[in-house]
């Protein structure tokens, strides 16, 4: 019985005390230099993070703030954010005002993200975040007048292609010609952004004349441009865009000449029905060369043929 009843008081003394350890061990741990490892591993709401701040007893640091900016970040709060960023503005660094930029056009609130590049002493990395927030939104016009408002140190091929982004996405690409001409040192992304830009505005004459005079050697350039005619069903551009891309990939072997032709699918004769259809492509000695899918051909892929001419059966076969 004696037994008993101390056990009943040692567990209530564990309930009393465990509490207050717990809450002491808290307290250390808000205190120890290593807060930040704290709040990135331990805490993953950003509401919380921002409670943590407002108990810690000495102002954080700006590791800390950085890091409870980064929870807010991948929560996606952009009021925490707001409130973290003013309420320590005497300890926030440059990287947090850049991450909270990331986190408005995360959002989608490109309008909140100008508004705090302006409100501080932006560095590259904020002028991207921004320039970024913009092109996301589609908001051309407000990434062009930022892009333009950087010191020209900061004015780099990466920024203005981020601008180009913006201007492909809205389909302006007179804008976008303009923008290009203006950049020092273009690479292969400027020309795409370019070229996508003048197809967007179903100017396919310029996005041609764009593509052979900066780009002729750039297939990624070809494959957007021939996909464009294919969609405008202009196969006689398509052919010699194909027969372009062939003098670049294709093998330099001496003396070898292998045509290549294109011919669209539904434009190819289709003999028999069911599974023994098939589309005849040409001849090869006495044999017809012809094309058979299989079910789901973008996952079975397409069968090619030889038929006797006779009588119409399959010899030879393969993928």
């Amino acid at each position: 019985m004696k037994k008993t009843y101390f056990t009943s008081i040692l567990l209530s003394l564990v309930r009393i005390s465990l509490p207050l350890t717990l809450d002491m061990e808290r307290q250390k741990q808000l205190t120890r230099p290593d807060s930040s490892y704290f709040l990135v591993h331990k805490i993953k709401r950003a509401k919380s993070v921002s409670k943590m701040l407002e108990i810690m007893p000495s102002q954080p640091s700006s590791e800390v703030v950085f890091a409870a900016l980064n929870v807010c970040g991948k929560e996606k709060d952009l009021n925490t954010a707001l409130s973290l960023l003013e309420c320590n503005k005497s300890v926030v660094s440059e990287a947090a005002i850049a991450l909270v930029i990331s986190i408005a056009g995360r959002c989608g609130d490109y309008r909140k993200a100008v508004g705090l590049l302006r409100c501080n002493n932006p560095s590259i990395a904020s002028y991207h975040s921004c320039l970024a927030a913009c092109s996301k939104a589609g908001a051309w016009v407000e990434c062009l007048e930022v892009y333009q408002g950087m010191p020209e140190l900061h004015q780099t091929t990466l920024s203005a292609n981020i601008v180009l982004s913006s201007m492909a996405k809205a389909n302006r690409g007179m804008e976008a010609l303009d923008m290009f001409q203006q950049i020092k040192n273009p690479n292969n992304d400027s020309r795409l952004r370019t070229l996508c830009a003048l197809i967007g505005m179903n100017d396919l004459e310029a996005a041609r004349q764009f593509q052979m005079k900066y780009g002729p050697q750039d297939t990624r350039m070809l494959d957007r441009l021939t996909s464009a005619y294919a969609k405008a069903c202009n196969w006689t551009i398509v052919k010699e865009l194909n027969a372009q891309r062939h003098s670049i990939t294709a093998p330099k072997l001496e003396g070898a000449n292998i045509p290549s032709t294109f011919q669209p699918w539904h434009l190819l004769p289709k003999f028999g029905k069911g599974k023994q259809s098939f589309w005849k492509i040409g001849n090869y000695q006495d044999f017809i060369v012809a094309l058979r899918p299989n079910r789901n051909p973008s996952q079975n892929g397409i069968k090619l043929i030889l038929l006797e001419p006779v009588r119409n059966e399959a010899v030879a076969c393969s993928k």
